[in-house]
C-alpha cells in the first residue's frame, strides 16, 4: 500500500493472496481517517518461496506536517501458533468426545477443585454438573476414611509425587 500527502490516496499493491488484501486497505484507510489509532489485524501471504503464512500486522502511521505520509507496520509469522491452537482443538474434542462417552465416571481436578466432570460422574455420584463444578474442594465431596485417603493423595500429586496405591 502505498499513502500519498497532500490528498491521501491508499493504492494496493499486487497481492497474491487477493482475499486479505481488502482487509489490510480498510485497515489503513481507518487509521489514516483517524476512526482508530492502533490496528491489529491477521493477514495470510505468501512468502517468495510460494509458501502461504499466517502474519499478525501491527501498524501505525508516520505524520510530516501534520499529515499522514507513511504507515510502518510490523508483521509477525503466527502460523506456528495457529498450527498449535488448531492442534489443541482437536484434542479437545477428542477428550470431550471420549470422555462424554466413557461407560465410567471421568473428573479432573485443578487446586482442589472440580474443573470437570463427565456424565457417569453425576449419574454415579448423585450430584448435578453444577453441584460438582461448584467450587467446593473435592474432598468436601467425600466422607470418612474415604476423604482422608483422598485428601493426603491430592495433596502428594500436587507436591509432585506418585502417590502410593493401595
Amino acid at each position: 500500500m502505498d499513502i500519498r500527502g497532500g490528498s491521501t490516496r491508499i493504492e494496493p499493491r499486487p497481492s497474491r493472496c487477493p482475499e486479505h488484501l481488502s482487509r489490510a486497505k480498510q485497515a489503513t484507510l481507518n487509521k489514516v481517517r483517524g476512526s482508530v489509532t492502533t490496528v491489529t489485524y491477521e493477514l495470510d501471504i505468501l512468502t517468495k518461496a510460494g509458501k502461504r503464512i499466517t502474519v499478525e500486522v501491527s501498524t501505525r502511521l508516520i505524520h510530516r506536517g501534520g499529515e499522514p505520509v507513511a504507515v510502518q507496520g510490523i508483521a509477525r509469522d503466527i502460523s506456528e501458533r495457529r498450527k498449535v491452537e488448531q492442534a489443541l482443538t482437536e484434542s479437545e474434542t477428542k477428550f470431550r468426545t471420549l470422555a462424554e462417552n466413557a461407560p465410567c465416571a471421568i473428573l479432573i481436578h485443578q487446586d482442589d477443585h472440580l474443573v470437570y466432570a463427565n456424565q457417569k460422574a453425576c449419574q454415579f455420584s448423585g450430584y448435578s454438573l453444577e453441584e460438582l463444578l461448584s467450587g467446593d474442594k473435592i474432598w468436601d465431596l467425600v466422607s470418612g476414611v474415604s476423604r482422608e485417603m483422598l485428601q493426603s493423595r491430592l495433596e502428594a500429586r500436587n507436591r509432585g509425587k506418585r502417590p502410593l496405591t493401595i
